[in-house]
């Protein structure tokens, strides 16, 4: 299973906000689950966001769980995003 972040390389600064504290929900919860990968991706154009398997609502940050898009530019409280990941396991 891959719970990915995908964000652009030059956001806006409440993104940065939203992208650091959804980074840091991924850095606590990651003990938890040790056959998940958390991986950030970071878009570099606006044209590479088509590359991006499974993005639909063009609001980042996003987060995608084995290719199918869960938020866009929320924050998910640490309950959220772990009954996202249980319920797909």
């Amino acid at each position: 299973m891959t719970v990915q972040l995908v964000e652009m390389k030059n956001p806006c600064q409440s993104c940065i906000i939203v992208s650091d504290l959804m980074i840091s929900l991924f850095e606590r919860i990651k003990p938890e689950y040790p056959d998940v990968d958390f991986v950030i991706t970071i878009i570099e154009k606006p044209e590479d966001i088509l590359k991006v398997k499974g993005l639909e609502v063009e609001i980042f940050p996003a987060i995608l769980i084995d290719d199918e898009q869960i938020t866009c530019g929320n924050i998910l409280h640490r309950r959220q995003l772990k009954a996202y990941i249980d319920i797909r396991r």
